[in-house]
């Protein structure tokens, strides 16, 4: 064997030891960053897990959103509770003129009784005291059933 053609197997055995060694650092290679990415997700997963439950003990998320709820619960009732008021409200309304209307009956059967100059009555003050005499029962009673409602 000739200088050259050991000179060429020579570079011949290196190149193929070298595809080789190419071949086995890149699987190394591969299989380093498959780990490195699985755990780079579990470790991302983790971290957000960490944060959240760090922002919900710091915060209180879970308390806020029970409070917001509560609160959200108590608007609709009390809504329904004014609802319910004006309902009221406006048969009290009803209720009051057609008392008025009455009222004027009796008035004029009983003319001498309203006209006497020691007892002047102003009717319109008698109305507003009787409706709001009404509408403050009416107010204290749902305020009274809120309040023991509350205390249960």
């Amino acid at each position: 064997m000739t200088k050259e053609q050991a000179i060429e197997k020579l570079v011949d055995q290196i190149n193929s030891d070298m595809a080789i060694f190419v071949g086995i650092l890149a699987i190394v290679l591969a299989a380093f960053l498959y780990f490195q990415w699985r755990l780079s997700d579990k470790q991302i997963k983790k971290m957000k897990d960490e944060t959240r439950q760090e922002l919900e003990e710091t915060y209180h998320f879970n308390e806020m959103r029970r409070d917001i709820n509560g609160l959200n619960n108590n608007l609709k009732s009390i809504k329904k509770e004014l609802d319910t008021l004006m309902d009221t409200v406006e048969k009290l309304k009803t209720s009051i003129s057609n008392n008025e209307h009455d009222i004027s009956k009796l008035g004029k059967l009983d003319n001498n009784l309203f006209n006497t100059s020691e007892m002047k009555i102003d009717y319109d003050s008698i109305q507003n005291s009787m409706e709001r005499a009404m509408i403050e029962s009416e107010i204290s009673s749902l305020i009274y059933s809120k309040d023991k409602e509350k205390s249960k």
